[in-house]
């Protein structure tokens, strides 16, 4: 990543620019944005947290401010789940993507999280190889399938996540789709 880049949790006034990223993202695939369905979760970002809640909402910006990536962990039970990973065309290939994830996964482990999972579609081959190099595992699960790419299911096992840790399933994971 970039030194002159910043990654930081998101506020409110983050909202528009983040939307923006997100919907522009999904358009650049041909998929329409869902504002009242599966993508009202945007217009959270940055105030979920103040809900209860332990979420985690991430923004790379650029000196100056301009918002170039976001990312998002909803922690659950002993679980989380990353979602909303999108970076800008402009900032592509700097290891943003990388940069925002690896904070997730930072965060995730200092919750004491065991397992983390997202969902994503084939169309987005960079997040693809990204998940994957990462250490993610495609789920063999079937999944809803929505519009443009065929949605996969990913988890990771977080490092020492099962060190005395009960045999059993992972449970309490958010529904989607």
């Amino acid at each position: 990543m970039p030194d002159n880049h910043t990654i930081r949790r998101a506020t409110p006034a983050d909202v528009d620019a983040c939307a923006a990223l997100v919907f522009a993202a999904l358009r650049e695939h041909g998929i329409e944005p869902e504002p009242d369905g599966a993508d009202r979760d945007v217009f959270g970002l940055g105030s979920r947290g103040e809900l209860g809640g332990r979420y985690v909402d991430l923004v790379a910006a650029r000196p100056g401010g301009a918002i170039v990536g976001v990312a998002c962990l909803e922690p659950w039970d002993s679980g989380g789940w990353i979602s909303k990973l999108f970076v800008a065309p402009e900032a592509r290939g700097e290891g943003l993507g990388r940069a925002l994830l690896g904070r997730l996964l930072e965060v995730a482990r200092s919750e004491g999280l065991t397992r983390v999972g997202l969902r994503t579609r084939t169309v987005f081959t960079s997040a693809v190889r990204l998940y994957e190099a990462a250490g993610f595992t495609r789920e063999p699960a079937e999944v809803a399938q929505r519009g443009v790419g065929e949605d996969r299911l990913y988890t990771l096992v977080l490092e020492g996540a099962l060190d005395g840790a009960p045999p059993g399933n992972f449970g309490g994971s958010p529904r989607r789709g």
